[in-house]
């Protein structure tokens, strides 16, 4: 639905039973908490505009911005931005690869495909590229390819044998195919290797809907305060 608020795309509503915040407060928390990410994500947006109006034949500030809006919910200006950033860099793989997210997150998914291989084709197939193109290939809708995403599925893990892989790549990428006992057990390991990527697998990705569907994988969040 469209959001209640000028400028807005879209409204969260919160659901909570009368005496939910009665006794540990769980609801103030998560709506303090939630405005402080909510607060943090618009600054950004904010900051990438300015760094685009500055310098607006910046691909780099392009990019970011098409991150971020994404992100935000301002899809129709990640686009946008998005289309900018590869007009003005075109062998640029972050560009590319945030113009398929900012399509994906969208629901343009054939465009979203598109971008995606043209990131895999200039990075040397990167992991995260190959990841997401893999999310929305098993996704159910008439761009669904199972067999391309299951033969991406065993180049990561072929990558895995002789490189690094992250394993919250392989952790994203198994939960997309239903193999949840798989998903877990890369998500762990990627936690005891301490994985920088760690912040994307709590952020509302396309990609990663799967993993943050498996009851396993919030109970281990909420034992490291990330749910």
């Amino acid at each position: 639905m469209t959001s209640l608020f000028p400028d807005l795309e879209n409204d969260i509503f919160i659901s909570y039973r009368q005496n939910d915040n009665k006794y540990d407060g769980w609801v103030a928390e998560f709506v303090f908490n939630l405005n402080k990410e909510l607060e943090a994500t618009m600054e950004g947006v904010r900051q990438s505009r300015l760094a685009a109006e500055y310098d607006p034949l910046s691909a780099y500030a392009q990019t970011v911005t098409s991150m971020l809006a994404s992100q935000a919910g301002f899809h129709e200006e990640a686009i946008t931005a998005g289309k900018r950033s590869v007009e003005f860099d075109n062998e640029s793989f972050s560009a590319w690869y945030f113009l398929g997210y900012s399509y994906h997150c969208a629901g343009y998914l054939s465009s979203a495909i598109q971008a995606y291989k043209q990131a895999i084709d200039i990075s040397g197939r990167h992991n995260w590229a190959l990841a997401s193109l893999l999310t929305l290939l098993n996704e159910p809708s008439e761009y669904q390819q199972e067999a391309e995403a299951d033969f991406i599925y065993r180049e990561l893990l072929s990558k895995e044998k002789v490189g690094y892989v992250s394993p919250f790549v392989l952790s994203i990428s198994s939960a997309a195919l239903g193999k949840n006992v798989e998903a877990i057990r890369y998500l762990k390991t990627g936690l005891k290797r301490h994985d920088p990527f760690l912040a994307v697998l709590v952020q509302g990705r396309p990609d990663n809907k799967y993993l943050l569907a498996i009851p396993e994988f919030v109970k281990i969040m909420k034992t490291i305060g990330l749910r």
